[in-house]
Order: structure tokens, then C-alpha cells, then sequence
């Protein structure tokens, strides 16, 4: 994992505010107006793990997000494995 996310840091993805969290529990709106809540964990950082989060949280189509972006599809999954290997860190230290 560490050489994953030494490869995301070194690779020029830009880099910007993050939510760091974007469950579909911390949106909340209808339709028209979806606003995102609980900026807890909000910081400077890689704007592309939220969109990796998005991604598997959301069940976003890879292809629809990089429509969308200017990732480099490789990064793109290299930020997915990482995410999904926090997921299973944080779900280790939550039960």
C-alpha cells in the first residue's frame, strides 16, 4: 500500500480540498439539490480518492468519472485499491 501511495503522490495528480468521506450518508437533498454534509475529515489532499470513494461507494461507473476528469485511468484505480484498503483498515478498528 505504501508504494501505491507513494506512486499517487509522485504522479502530478492535483491536488485541492477534499471531503475525505463522501458516503451516500453525509449527502442529504432530493432530485433537484443534493448538498454534502459532515465536513469533519475535510482537508487539504488528493481530490482523486474522493472521486475513487464515489466510485465504490456510489457504484459510479469508472468511465462516467473519467469522462468528467482529467485522471489518468491507472490512478484512477490505483486510488480505488487504496480507498478500498482503508475501508477494510477502518472496518478492523470499528468493531
Amino acid at each position: 500500500m505504501q508504494k501505491l501511495l507513494e506512486e499517487l503522490i509522485t504522479s502530478g495528480t492535483p491536488t485541492g480540498l477534499c471531503h475525505h468521506d463522501p458516503v451516500a450518508a453525509n449527502f442529504v437533498g432530493n432530485a433537484d439539490h443534493l448538498y454534502l454534509i459532515d465536513w469533519e475529515y475535510a482537508a487539504h489532499g488528493l481530490p482523486i480518492m474522493d472521486y475513487a470513494a464515489l466510485s465504490f461507494e456510489w457504484q459510479i461507473d469508472d468511465k462516467k468519472l473519467l469522462a468528467r476528469t482529467d485522471f489518468e485511468p491507472e490512478l484512477l484505480s490505483t486510488a480505488k485499491t487504496i480507498y478500498k484498503y482503508l475501508c477494510a483498515l477502518w472496518k478492523e478498528v470499528t468493531i
